[in-house]
């Protein structure tokens, strides 16, 4: 763990993320996202992009997610909702394997 001048990275980390609680809280997203991206916080940024409409920074996002991600999704909701279906089929297709596992599992609890 290094250690700056403000404290070790992951004190930092929640400082960052509480001061962008704290924008989001007020609904300023483009403060918000500005410390949520400096807090590693991508949950968060994912919300931030989808309440800016910077859909372009979403589409990378999923780009750059590894497969099976959580965010994977709501990512993909976050797209279907405003019509931009062929990115929501984009991030569905990289979380092929979360999403069939949980329909399978659906599908016992109906039978």
């Amino acid at each position: 763990m290094k250690m700056g001048s403000g404290g070790s990275d992951i004190q930092m980390e929640v400082a960052w993320n509480s001061i962008g609680d704290y924008f989001a809280d007020r609904q300023n997203w483009e403060g918000a996202k500005e410390y949520y991206e400096k807090g590693r916080n991508q949950e968060q940024l994912v919300h931030c992009y989808y309440m800016l409409e910077d859909y372009t920074s979403l589409e990378n996002t999923v780009v750059n997610l590894p497969e099976n991600h959580s965010l994977l999704l709501s990512i993909g909701e976050m797209f279907a909702s405003v019509g931009m279906c062929a990115q929501a089929v984009t991030a569905y297709i990289k979380v092929r394997i979360f999403v069939s596992r949980s329909l399978s599992s659906r599908r016992k609890v109906f039978k």
